[in-house]
This record gives C-alpha cells, sequence and structure tokens, in this order.
C-alpha cells in the first residue's frame, strides 16, 4: 500500500474506489469552491483506492471539509484497523514542520455506516485528535413504511390540509433561483438565521447533476423550497429549507419532506438526510428544530467534529 498526496486536482487518480463515495468529496465539486490550497490524501494498493481525505489549507488549518455539510475520510470495509492507523498517522507526518497548527475533520453522520464510523472513530482518537464538538443530525430511513405512518398527529393535520389546498410538488429549473432566494432570504431574516450560500453559489451547485432545487407552490406562489443533494447511491441530503410567512399554519415544509420521501422510495435510496439541528455541538436558537425533524418521523444521529493541534500533541507513534 501507498499514500499518495495531491494538490493538483488534474493528477487525481482514475482508479477503482472500493468505498462509498460521497458528493461533497469528488473532485469537480472541490474545484467548484476553490481550485486553490487543497490537499488530498489517497490510500492506493494494485490501483484501488482504499481510503482517502481531502484538507483545505487556511490559516494554517488544515480543514475538512471546506464549505460542505460534512467531509470525514472514506474508507473501504475491507480496510485492517493498523492500514487506517499507518493512513491517519502518515497524514499527520505530512502536516509536521509546515506551518499547520492543526487539523480539524468534520466526519459524515453516523447512521451512514455505524461500524465504519466505530472504526474510523477509534483511528482518529489512537493518532490523537479529540472530539471537538458532536451535533445532532437528524434522518428518515426510506422504506415501504408510508410517510402518514411514521409522523406525529399533528404534522398528520397539516399534511392533510395542504392536501386540501391542493399544494403541488415539483422539481425545479434554473428560472427558479430568483424566486427561491428571496424566499430563503426572507425566512432566514425571520428566524435569525445566517444565510450560508451566495446566490452565485447556490446557481453553480445545481449545474450539477446530483443536485436539484424543490418546490412547493400554491398555484402560481412557491412558498416552501429547499435544496437536495445525491450525496451518494444510498442517501440525499437536503439544506436551506425556506418557508413563506403567509403560510405557516399550513406548514408546507411537512408536504415537502412528505413528497422528497416519495421520492427517495421511487428511486430506491434507504436514507433521507435532513441534516443537523445544533451548531458546533448547542442549540442557540432553542431545540424547535430538532422537535419538528422528530415530528416527521426522523431519528436523530451525531455527526462528530474532531481536531488535533500538531503544536502542543506529542505525536511520536
Amino acid at each position: 500500500m501507498q499514500v499518495i498526496q495531491i494538490s493538483d486536482f488534474a493528477h487525481y487518480p482514475d482508479f477503482t474506489h472500493d468505498f462509498e463515495r460521497n458528493f461533497f468529496n469528488e473532485p469537480p465539486y472541490l474545484i467548484s469552491k476553490s481550485e486553490n490550497f487543497w490537499q488530498y490524501f489517497c490510500l492506493i494498493e494494485n490501483k484501488i483506492v482504499l481510503a482517502r481525505i481531502v484538507f483545505f489549507v487556511q490559516n494554517n488549518v488544515a480543514i475538512n471539509p471546506h464549505h460542505a455539510t460534512f467531509g470525514g475520510i472514506e474508507s473501504s470495509e475491507k480496510l485492517s484497523d493498523e492500514d487506517l492507523l499507518s493512513f491517519l498517522k502518515n497524514i499527520i507526518e505530512s502536516f509536521q514542520n509546515t506551518g499547520i497548527e492543526a487539523i480539524s475533520i468534520l466526519s459524515w453522520p453516523s447512521f451512514l455506516n455505524p461500524s465504519l464510523h466505530q472504526q474510523q472513530e477509534m483511528a482518529l482518537k489512537a493518532t490523537g485528535f479529540d472530539v471537538l464538538y458532536i451535533d445532532q443530525n437528524h434522518f428518515l430511513k426510506i422504506d415501504e413504511t408510508p410517510f402518514t405512518n411514521k409522523i406525529h398527529l399533528s404534522e398528520k393535520r397539516r399534511l392533510k390540509k395542504a392536501k386540501r389546498l391542493n399544494l403541488s410538488f415539483s422539481f425545479l429549473d434554473a428560472s427558479y433561483i430568483d424566486t427561491f432566494y428571496e424566499l430563503l432570504t426572507a425566512a432566514r431574516k425571520r428566524k435569525n438565521y445566517t444565510v450560508s450560500s451566495t446566490k452565485t453559489e447556490i446557481i453553480k451547485l445545481l449545474t450539477f447533476q446530483e443536485v436539484k432545487l424543490c418546490g412547493v407552490f400554491d398555484g402560481e406562489i412557491l412558498i416552501a423550497a429547499c435544496i437536495l443533494t445525491q450525496q451518494n447511491q444510498r442517501s440525499v441530503y437536503y439544506f436551506l429549507p425556506a418557508d413563506h410567512p403567509d403560510y405557516l399554519q399550513t406548514s408546507p415544509m411537512v408536504f415537502l419532506i412528505a413528497n422528497i420521501y416519495e421520492y427517495c422510495q421511487a428511486q430506491k435510496i434507504e436514507f433521507f438526510d435532513l441534516g443537523i439541528s445544533s451548531v458546533s455541538g448547542r442549540f442557540p436558537f432553542g431545540k424547535n428544530l430538532a422537535i419538528f425533524k422528530e415530528r416527521c418521523g426522523a431519528e436523530s444521529s451525531e455527526k462528530k467534529c474532531y481536531q488535533i493541534d500538531l503544536t502542543k500533541t506529542d505525536l511520536s507513534f
């Protein structure tokens, strides 16, 4: 086995990958965010990539991910504990004496592969990483059960009301960007949230076939929307949800989630990732978001951020 370090995506190996590849870790997405300051590490054997992780170097910190919901290590389930440890040690040693003061890794949510998540956490802690914080991440398990059988009674009432109003759901093309962004900024301002993406960034994101803009309409009025990303073959992730202030009693977000759930059923997708309900391990706006997701049938999992301080840690492995 050998570890290769890549800073130019033109030289990314065109090899088989023996693990589940996530959209936010793919070179085309990473290039769309920034063409500079990347460091890709791949563990390779016989032209097969067994593990990989990518870092964005900024302010003397190697950060994973950069402008994404998660990054983390992607690794083969066949990879031994020893080889995973060796891979991480190689990464740490590569950053030593380069001016890098710390390494930060925001892992993928544990529900995607609990046993692999546990193996990676053991390897991270064994090489000196500490858990910086743990976020609460909610998801829906997709199966044959109708969405209405999973949700709380209050959400069932809202869903019935949406259907009586003849609300409609659809995937939207780029002509709706302006309307969506107006809805998004107004909804974020109403809730005292910041808008984490510019309109230009969203336009660029929607050029990928893995990314869709979803919307709920009352006639011609867009009353709820979100961005939906096909993270991998088994999971979709929704983010930047927004709703119209005149329809809060109807709660069109429940109708939106219901339709995405049914889309996942039709596409044989296993998980619908509703994202984090906390921020850096805290709930600065209370737990209403977590409660809403759980009333929509979502389960809770952990998303952990790991960090190692290279200026203080004894790195004598």
